[in-house]
């Protein structure tokens, strides 16, 4: 699920990026609650969600009642029947770096000889006066903080994919100030968890809320919270 208020145009803009005709199989890997997907049936694609999250696929099922999902890790996930199209919004940066050639080898296998792989995530150096702050807060606490997410440059995830028999046709990378949907101490703490795994319960509160005080001035407009975001737009083609 999105912690971000999606705009039409994003949808459009990422969209556009699919080159197949309509009425062919797509796999919305990492559905969340299904905004994009319903854009893509809109379009004309068979529209098949993936997410791992139960929370994200109830809310998938009360926006789409009619479209078909799987319950199932993109890590592990098989298909006897390959995609013409894969597309993900969101996603691939929650996937460890270390994960990140398995993601492919899974991709690859999912989807049909020439087929499409279109996605969108965060990229190098995202949300970097949130990580930043936390990082000289975990520091002043003597404590040692560990960005959980996958933010690569353009070129270091295509070399993953060319590694895995992908052609890249496409390969933008754009910064963007993003609201939040329920905040930014819910988007801290649902984002940002193995840092704080070695942080005691009292102290991980003192350091959110310091977060807060500090990145208000930056983030906090017109009563909302933002967040300074750089996104990989990518597609490419399945040619081994």
């Amino acid at each position: 699920m999105s912690n971000y208020n999606i705009e039409k145009d994003d949808i459009c803009n990422l969209t556009s990026l699919i080159k197949s005709d309509t009425n062919l199989r797509l796999l919305d890997a990492g559905c969340g609650d299904g905004i994009f997907t319903k854009e893509l049936v809109s379009l004309g694609y068979n529209v098949v969600g993936l997410d791992n999250s139960k929370e994200s696929l109830e809310l998938f099922k009360e926006n789409n009642p009619n479209i078909p999902f799987i319950e199932a890790n993109l890590l592990t996930f098989n298909t006897k029947q390959p995609f013409d199209i894969i597309f993900s919004n969101s996603c691939f940066h929650l996937i460890e770096r270390k994960d990140q050639h398995m993601l492919a080898v899974r991709l690859n296998k999912a989807l049909k000889q020439n087929g499409e792989l279109v996605f969108e995530f965060e990229g190098y150096n995202s949300s970097s006066k949130v990580h930043k702050t936390l990082e000289r807060i975990f520091n002043e606490n003597g404590l040692l903080y560990k960005n959980d997410y996958y933010l690569p440059t353009i070129r270091e995830h295509a070399n993953v994919l060319e590694d895995h028999g992908f052609l890249i046709t496409d390969a933008l990378l754009y910064s963007k100030f993003m609201k939040i949907k329920k905040g930014l101490r819910y988007w801290i703490e649902s984002n940002i968890k193995k840092a704080f795994d070695i942080v005691p319960i009292d102290l991980k509160e003192e350091i959110i809320e310091e977060a807060l005080d500090r990145l208000k001035n930056e983030l906090f407009i017109d009563n909302e919270w933002y967040i300074d975001t750089s996104r990989i737009r990518m597609r490419a083609i399945k040619i081994k």
